[in-house]
């Protein structure tokens, strides 16, 4: 996953996330959140994408889910 992508292009790579969180001002929409949990041969992780007003990724991160808390609310459909 690279800055620069769109939203779409992220859902077709790695599906509906796991949570979404949206952060809004009074007047416009500001940047959501898409959160995606894995698990490698460090243990159980969080990828972290961050999009700006125009559905562009311009945030990035893999979390480690002990950092994380490893507790969440799933993304409703």
């Amino acid at each position: 996953m690279v800055p620069g992508i769109s939203k779409a292009q992220v859902k077709s790579l790695l599906g509906a996330p796991w949570r979404t969180v949206q952060y809004n001002d009074e007047e416009e929409v500001e940047n959501e959140i898409w959160e995606y949990r894995g698990k490698d041969a460090q243990g159980a992780y969080r990828v972290h994408i961050e999009f700006d007003r125009h559905d562009t990724v311009v945030i990035v991160g893999k979390v480690p889910d002990e950092v994380a808390g490893g507790k969440g609310t799933p993304a409703k459909s």
